[in-house]
């Protein structure tokens, strides 16, 4: 008959899985929160995006518009809220005996309803009266 001897470990220890284990969970986490991040980083960046489309539009209604009467608040139909306020903004003289010179100031506000935490955007535009 033949003797079969082991010569040193075969397989893994138990202590050897569970720590592979343990790195395997700690990478997995550190993946799965790196891809949350960036989905959120995705979703915000669209709402900015939605946000400036809505402002130049709004923007475009509005500046030049004084003697209109358009809303000065709102909602898009896909929630953004918005509000516009206007007045007149005097600038200094460009030279020292010169004359001031008012213009007339826009300011959008917007922002998107029913987000947590969603920053309100401001957009201003002024225009020679």
């Amino acid at each position: 008959m033949m003797d079969v001897h082991h010569s040193g470990q075969s397989g893994f220890s138990l202590l050897e899985t569970l720590v592979a284990l343990a790195i395997l969970a700690l990478s997995l986490g550190t993946i799965y929160q790196s891809q949350i991040n960036g989905v959120r980083s995705v979703s915000k960046s669209l709402s900015y995006q939605q946000a400036m489309l809505h402002a130049q539009s709004l923007m475009a209604e509005h500046v030049g518009a004084f003697a209109l009467q358009l809303p000065s608040e709102g909602e898009t139909p896909d929630g953004f809220r918005w509000r516009v306020e206007r007045g007149l903004v005097e600038l200094p003289p460009v030279l020292p005996d010169g004359p001031r010179v008012s213009v007339r100031k826009v300011d959008l506000y917007i922002a998107a309803t029913g987000t947590q935490g969603a920053p309100e955007l401001k957009f201003s535009a002024l225009e020679a009266p």
